[in-house]
């Protein structure tokens, strides 16, 4: 019998859970997921990335893995908009919900812990030989996870932790803030930021060496500005964890005021020289109790492409590098796609003649790379005369008025019922995040540079910068 409720995860004849962490509030991404701002903020895990949505990657890549069944954790407020809007879809693997009622976040070693132990009892396991792949719902990328996941079990770590070397995230850190991890690995003595070009060719020679390879993690640093250890190379939050590890280690240790991989759990876990300088009592626990363990980077190839949309700008900054084709193939996720002069266009939307013309004369003038679209539009739209896009990508259900102008913008998608309509605005840089309330348009003469521009519960305008 648990040998049979086993198999169903056999990876390499071995059993492998697919976790997919979308707890989160979303509170960074301001009006475009917070519903007592926006009237049509969506959970973070379902917000537009270019084809898909930011969890569509999380679930291709695990289904591109083998995973029959795949466990997405969520919260109580947005389990059922998640879920609803997934199994309204056929696809594979087939999904398997855990969820549980909470009054606020529990952090995501808790979230994570819950899956652990409720999937091991009904395994009646205790955790021996299976191994948790675990990503977030917010993190669009091309990684292929079966080279991380082969080096977890071939070198029996205890965790694996995927990484990249940061390039999609270098204007961000120029902006003056950084909103994701890196870590120090063994056998590299650099710690600090890449000041110098000196810096930057020991970082890129350093990294060249090691792709394909894991090294033991010695520093992890989560969102934290002008960090000593700002290694540039950024943690995926994608991993690979030995559940009986996990439940005789870290579970006991895991405290609810200290509860989160980046900011409590993985710096702990990597704290292996000095566990007695760390104020807070349950990370020292968690670093003595490391000692012997493994806890391992994979680096993952130079030309993988992930991103962090936890902010407006992230959201944004992901849309513009998929249109640049890093996020790989844009026919996933089950939609099809026309190609015209303006660019790729889901079923049933329609684009005016005017508005066509335009563009293949733009294209001649200024002839791109011709395998790229200009713009990306999806199902339902409705695109009138004279408009002029480029470099944007427009989300299901949405209006475009005659006149209108936009340059890398992003238009995220909404409802039949209540679709977006945009009129008289010149946009560039910028990300419109919905407008569903009957009757409201996002409309007014808008000119706007960097924003983020939605309808409020009430109905008003409201225009915020897309940068903090």
């Amino acid at each position: 019998m648990i040998q049979s409720a086993q198999s169903r995860y056999l990876i390499g004849g071995r059993p492998v859970i697919g976790v997919i962490l979308a707890g989160g509030a979303g509170k960074r991404l301001n009006g475009i997921s917070d519903p007592a701002k926006n009237g049509s903020a969506r959970p973070k895990p379902l917000v537009d990335v270019l084809t898909g949505r930011a969890i569509d990657y999380s679930i291709d890549a695990f289904s591109r893995l083998g995973l029959k069944q795949v466990i997405i954790s969520a919260n109580s407020s947005s389990e059922s908009q998640i879920m609803n809007c997934l199994s309204s879809e056929s696809r594979e693997p087939i999904i398997e919900l855990a969820s549980w009622s909470e009054s606020h976040p529990l952090g995501t070693a808790r979230a994570f812990d819950f899956v652990v132990q409720s999937v091991l009892k009904k395994l009646d396991s205790n955790g021996e030989n299976i191994t948790f792949l675990v990503q977030g719902a917010d993190t669009p990328h091309n990684l292929d996870l079966r080279p991380l996941l082969n080096d977890h079990l071939e070198n029996v770590n205890d965790v694996t932790v995927g990484v990249v070397r940061r390039l999609p995230h270098q204007l961000e850190r120029e902006a003056g803030h950084r909103t994701f991890a890196t870590v120090v690995t063994d056998g590299f003595a650099f710690s600090g930021p890449e000041n110098s070009a000196e810096d930057r060719e020991r970082l890129d020679s350093f990294y060249q060496s090691q792709i394909g390879k894991s090294k033991p993690i010695t520093y992890f640093s989560e969102q934290t500005e002008g960090n000593l250890y700002d290694s540039a190379f950024i943690s995926t939050f994608t991993f690979a964890v030995n559940a009986e590890f996990w439940r005789t280690i870290i579970s006991p240790l895991i405290k609810p005021d200290n509860s989160d991989f980046g900011f409590d759990i993985f710096p702990a876990m990597a704290s292996l020289e000095n566990p007695d300088g760390i104020l807070n009592k349950q990370s020292q626990e968690i670093a003595r109790a490391m000692r012997g363990r493994n806890f391992n980077a994979y680096f993952f190839p130079q030309d993988r492409f992930w991103c962090d949309v936890g902010t407006p700008y992230l959201l944004w900054q992901a849309n513009m590098q998929g249109l640049k084709g890093r996020i790989g193939d844009l026919s996933r996720f089950g939609k099809t796609w026309q190609e015209t002069a303006l660019g790729l266009i889901g079923a049933d939307t329609r684009i005016d003649e005017s508005t066509l013309r335009k563009a293949k004369k733009a294209s001649k003038k200024s002839p791109g790379p011709t395998q790229l679209p200009r713009n990306i539009i999806g199902c339902d739209c409705s695109i009138n005369r004279n408009v002029f896009m480029r470099n944007s990508v427009i989300g299901d259900h949405v209006q475009i008025n005659g006149g209108v102008k936009l340059d890398g913008v992003v238009v995220l998608s909404c409802t039949p019922e209540y679709p977006t309509i945009i009129s008289q605005a010149d946009l560039k840089d910028s990300i419109v995040a919905g407008g569903s309330i009957p009757g409201k348009q996002i409309t007014g003469t808008l000119i706007a540079n960097g924003a983020v521009v939605y309808r409020g519960p009430g109905g008003e305008l409201i225009v915020a910068k897309m940068m903090p």
